[in-house]
């Protein structure tokens, strides 16, 4: 069989044997049958990420369609579709077909995920809010001002944790969030810190305090005018027992009230 070639066609040719008797001429006429030989072509899907395998479909005939569905996928991206310059905008969708005509390599095109970053009262009031943001997309923690929230009575605001009970991650007002994924950062407060005064006979005396806790006084050995004793501290209408707890809700003032000893 001889064969041959023409643009998109092959010939061949059955080969057939003659007999010539020597000195013998004569003539043969050969036509040549030329017989469809189809074009082909291959697509390459490629992802420059480094998430997934390089894809090469096998010879696709010319003007034949090929489903760009690789089945590819990264993590925190979602495929967007394929282009034929890498880093540009997808110029086809997954899963549409394509017309091929030629050798072809399309690189992945992926968007990042969007995630949603919650904020917290915590403790405090206030509603609850969010945002949103792309993956690795830099977040400006708000300030508590900012935020709207109220913290509980006699508390302040200290920093913001992706834990409630505050032993997550700390973050700080104004300090860039990298998101990750979805996110809640909760509000965290500490007492506030309050006085508590004595005014004795002699001297003026104080201690630190917080809010809330039950802080015990004084007892009655402070110093007291001669034939006098310390019977109790005063706080405008309320009366404390020397060495005994008063409970803090801000600075207390207390004065000492001094009873003669009976003879």
């Amino acid at each position: 069989m001889r064969t041959g070639r023409r643009g998109n066609y092959v010939y061949t040719n059955v080969g057939k044997n003659y007999t010539i008797a020597k000195g013998t001429t004569f003539t043969v006429n050969l036509r040549a049958n030329w017989q469809d030989a189809p074009v082909t072509y291959t697509v390459t899907l490629e992802d420059a990420s480094g998430s997934n395998l390089s894809v090469v479909s096998g010879a696709i005939n010319a003007g034949g369609t090929y489903r760009l569905d690789a089945g590819f996928t990264r993590e925190n991206y979602t495929l967007a579709g394929w282009t034929e310059s890498d880093g540009s905008a997808a110029q086809y969708q997954p899963g549409e077909s394509i017309t091929v005509n030629r050798d072809i390599t399309l690189y992945a095109v992926w968007t990042a995920n969007t995630y949603t970053v919650t904020y917290n009262a915590g403790s405090g009031s206030g509603t609850e809010y969010s945002v949103s943001a792309a993956y690795l997309e830099d977040v400006i923690v708000p300030t508590f001002s900012d935020s709207g929230f109220t913290p509980a009575e006699g508390h302040e605001f200290s920093y913001w944790s992706d834990r409630a009970d505050g032993t997550g991650t700390v973050y700080a007002e104004n300090e860039e969030l990298y998101v990750e994924g979805d996110i809640t950062l909760y509000a965290q407060y500490g007492a506030l810190n309050y006085t508590v005064r004595y005014s004795c006979y002699l001297n003026t005396y104080e201690e630190a305090a917080v809010y809330g806790e039950q802080h015990q006084l004084m007892d009655a050995a402070v110093e007291a005018p001669e034939g006098y004793y310390l019977a109790a501290w005063k706080s405008g209408s309320n009366s404390y027992i020397p060495g005994g707890t008063a409970e803090i809700k801000g600075d207390l003032n207390l004065t000492a009230d001094y009873v003669q000893h009976h003879i």
